[in-house]
């Protein structure tokens, strides 16, 4: 009586112990900056309101993909979320890469206003469709500017020659190699040494990234170009959504919503 009773017990709690998930984040940037802080808000946040039942596992720096590589994770699910920005899925749907055409925005205002308005929910309900992700929030990384090695940049012909990173962004290489510099696609996590090392001479970036990367320890000059504005949001797997129960799909996306929310 007692072995059967323990076997009743086991059945019951099986089912229980089969709905409970863990799910994948990855972003490529570093520990301590803000959209690591915000993934593992969301983290906790999705933990707390489904009651424990799905566990989000946070791998940031790129442990798992880098920012294009990312994004294209997100769209075929071999990762659940993914924190990447319009310009990047440009490389799939080049319509995206308006969002990153150089001096666009008149300013953080004006980027909020527009990216959280009409032609934010088109452009969510376009990913969805297109991409099979879904834009979970939309946050603002800030303008972005650039790091030198040997020179400030003055003027658009400081450029010219000059070996600066680049995301692997289409408008991003076009941008640069319009102003005659020598875009370069690099891997984040790459950077630093290429800087130090001299194979690269510049790179940009909104500058908490260039902060937290370190960038500062191994180049000489900031240049407050403001050249782009960047958006930073935070995607999930349309089909791992579409598997959670109605009230999970909910509690993460109001996780997503609150963690983005502090992030701007």
């Amino acid at each position: 009586a007692l072995v059967a009773l323990v076997a009743l017990a086991a059945g019951f709690a099986a089912p229980a112990e089969a709905q409970n998930r863990t799910l994948r984040l990855s972003h490529h940037l570093a520990p301590g900056h803000l959209v690591d802080v915000a993934s593992r808000r969301f983290a906790d946040l999705v933990a707390e309101k489904t009651g424990g039942a799905i566990t989000v596992e946070v791998f940031p720096s790129g442990q798992i993909a880098g920012l294009r590589q990312g994004a294209e994770a997100v769209q075929l699910g071999t990762v659940d979320f993914v924190w990447s920005d319009f310009g990047t899925l440009a490389n799939w749907r080049p319509e995206y890469g308006f969002v990153s055409l150089p001096f666009l925005w008149k300013g953080d205002d004006h980027f909020d206003a527009v990216i959280n308005g009409p032609v934010g929910a088109e452009l969510a309900e376009s990913v969805k469709a297109n991409l099979g992700i879904e834009a979970l929030g939309y946050g603002n990384a800030g303008f972005r500017v650039i790091m030198t090695r040997n020179a400030p940049v003055r003027v658009p012909g400081d450029l010219s020659g000059v070996r600066i990173r680049v995301p692997e962004v289409p408008v991003y290489v076009n941008a640069f190699r319009a102003v005659g510099a020598n875009p370069t696609p690099m891997a984040w996590g790459e950077v630093y040494t290429a800087l130090q090392t001299g194979v690269i001479d510049a790179v940009e970036n909104p500058p908490e990234g260039l902060a937290v990367g370190g960038m500062q320890e191994v180049t000489n000059y900031l240049s407050r170009t403001l050249h782009i504005m960047t958006d930073v949001s935070m995607f999930a797997n349309g089909g791992v959504m579409a598997g959670l129960s109605p009230e999970q799909q909910a509690a993460v996306r109001e996780a997503g919503a609150t963690a983005v929310g502090e992030f701007n």
